[in-house]
């Protein structure tokens, strides 16, 4: 492990707590994870889950959240390590669920689908009806995960991000929705 760690930093409890096999998980893990709003110092921590580019995306992620335009929120070990994050986009009229990354050490453990769990719970809270995301169409794994929880095809989409070097990638997407449960 190294030397950042645990990290020092303002730290806020979020809503959502993942114990010993997440939420609606298939098997039991042995860790906790908790998922909270994600702080200007977290950023640091998430160079794991992208170039400059993508932090660049997270940072204005977590403008918009100071607003109420976004969530932006990191799911935390005991230790303060942050492992996952995700983002629920509030501005316009589809709110969107991205931004979902999941450190590579702690996939196919049931994070991923506790963070979409608290996604969805966010969702709920302000009140959205109805919520999209978008899959890449060579990533089955995560199709799969989405259509378990409920998320049904909604059509095919191109997404494009951008790149360190200044160019951009673009694939083709399947957008998935899911009608949320009323608060």
């Amino acid at each position: 492990m190294d030397a950042a760690w645990p990290h020092p930093g303002p730290r806020r409890a979020g809503a959502g707590v993942w114990h010993s096999g997440g939420v609606n998980s298939q098997r039991p893990t042995p860790i906790e994870v908790v998922f909270r709003d994600a702080q200007p110092v977290d950023l640091d921590e998430l160079d794991w889950s992208g170039g400059m580019a993508h932090q660049a995306v997270l940072a204005d992620t977590l403008r918009a959240s100071w607003d109420g335009g976004a969530v932006l929120v990191v799911g935390e070990l005991p230790n303060q390590r942050i492992i996952a994050h995700g983002a629920l986009d509030l501005r316009g009229d589809d709110p969107k669920i991205w931004l979902l990354a999941v450190h590579e050490a702690w996939r196919s453990l049931g994070v991923g689908s506790a963070l979409l769990a608290e996604l969805e719970h966010r969702a709920q809270v302000a009140g959205c009806e109805r919520v999209w995301l978008s899959v890449e169409e060579d990533n089955p794994r995560a199709r799969a995960l989405y259509a378990a929880r409920g998320y049904e095809l909604a059509g095919g989409i191109v997404e494009v991000w951008p790149l360190d070097d200044g160019t951009h990638y673009a694939a083709a997407c399947h957008a998935m929705s899911k009608a949320v449960p009323s608060a």
